[in-house]
């Protein structure tokens, strides 16, 4: 009898167990087939690109690549959803960057029929761009206001096969030198800045195309201030001089005053906008009334030769260099 009961208990135990283990599978494990599937999620993703929902589209492109993480259009969907494209072919229309690492990973997992469908797009897009730059340089002109490198610039100056271009907005407000104290154009922080992080963010094509170039950096003409030695810059700020020789004077910069500044009908040329359309003071690289201050061009376009303080870090950047041609 008591063997029976045992046995009964066990019969219990294990056919508990069996019931338990087939209801957590039951509730863990679905079905094959009862998610949604890649081509589903990627017909979903597709969707949300057509309605520039960027976010939304990545979202859905990311978990078809959870259940394949080999699917060559979903690494292309997330491309397009990061450059706002509407469709893949829109790929064939805008500039990329080939080493971007979505589309070399659709190149790594597409087959050779899609593989080279892509690389027809990059040639295309490539081939666009050097049409529509070719264009751009067409056009080079004193006066002109030619878009480079993503900024807009006004051709100051045509030598041969070079070309002067200076901003034609304030891209943004720094200081001459950010330390303050006595500097010159040679040793400024904002030298530094221009020819190094500025510099470095730029298109490689457009970079390829600046020419180094030797600047003279002349005293100040009314106080004698001291413009330290010459360098050679890809990029730099306007001398007084050179923005007498572009934009133009009434003799002024010659015949000096108790002022410290001179206007003159000139004035209008050498007004500058910031990204906000308002009209800013402007930095130049020369020295003004001492080493602690630089000489500026003012937000009604007249030249300030006694100079603001080197380390206020309002003043406008309007970047200049000479791009071969």
């Amino acid at each position: 009898m008591k063997l029976l009961k045992i046995g009964i208990v066990l019969l219990l135990v294990i056919g508990s167990g069996i019931f338990a283990a087939g209801f957590f599978n039951a509730e863990q494990a679905p079905a094959a087939g009862d998610g949604p599937t890649a081509e589903s999620l990627m017909k979903r993703g597709l969707l949300f690109l057509e309605d520039s929902e960027w976010k939304e589209a990545n979202e859905y492109f990311n978990k078809v690549l959870d259940i394949d993480p080999e699917y060559a259009p979903a690494y292309v969907g997330k491309l397009c959803a990061e450059l706002k494209i509407n469709k893949e072919g829109g790929l064939a229309d805008q500039q990329f960057d080939k080493n971007n690492k979505d589309y070399q990973k659709a190149l790594r997992f597409a087959d050779a029929n899609y593989r080279a469908k892509l690389e027809g797009y990059a040639k295309a897009s490539e081939e666009k761009l050097r049409l529509e730059k070719e264009k751009i340089l067409g056009q080079i002109r004193v006066g002109a206001i030619v878009p480079l490198g993503g900024y807009d610039w006004r051709v100051l100056d045509v030598q041969g096969n070079r070309a002067l271009l200076l901003s034609d907005k304030i891209i943004e407000a720094r200081a001459y030198h950010a330390a303050g104290g006595e500097i010159t154009w040679e040793k400024c922080s904002l030298r530094g800045y221009l020819n190094g992080e500025f510099y470095n963010k730029l298109p490689g094509d457009f970079k390829a195309k600046i020419a180094e170039t030797k600047l003279t950096n002349d005293n100040n003409q009314w106080h004698g201030t001291s413009g330290g030695a010459a360098t050679t810059d890809k990029i730099f700020l306007l001398s007084l001089e050179e923005v007498v020789r572009y934009f133009g004077d009434s003799g002024q910069l010659k015949n000096k005053n108790s002022n410290g500044y001179f206007g003159d009908q000139y004035n209008s040329a050498r007004i500058a906008k910031d990204a906000s359309g308002n009209a800013s003071w402007w930095w130049l690289r020369s020295p003004g009334y001492l080493s602690l201050f630089a000489a500026c061009v003012y937000n009604v376009g007249s030249v300030y030769l006694f100079g603001g303080t080197v380390n206020i870090d309002n003043g406008g950047l309007r970047p200049a260099l000479w791009l071969n041609l």
